[in-house]
């Protein structure tokens, strides 16, 4: 994803990245997904507050 924490993400990502995760989870047992500010808590800040979750899973459910 590219961006900044001050800006939505374009619906162009949010479609790559749901074609990429299925991608992936087609080849690994992805159980969960996280964002680098979980896996590195005060280090880094992405994807940021405009990180739409939901539509990410709705993304996912209908891509199934």
């Amino acid at each position: 994803m590219e961006g900044t924490e001050s800006v939505p993400f374009a619906e162009s990502q949010y479609l790559t990245l749901v074609a990429l995760v299925r991608a992936i989870r087609l080849r690994y047992p992805v159980t969960d997904i996280v964002a680098h500010s979980d896996v590195s808590h005060g280090r880094k800040t992405d994807p940021g507050i405009h990180f739409d979750w939901a539509r990410l899973r709705a993304g996912l459910i209908r891509a199934r």
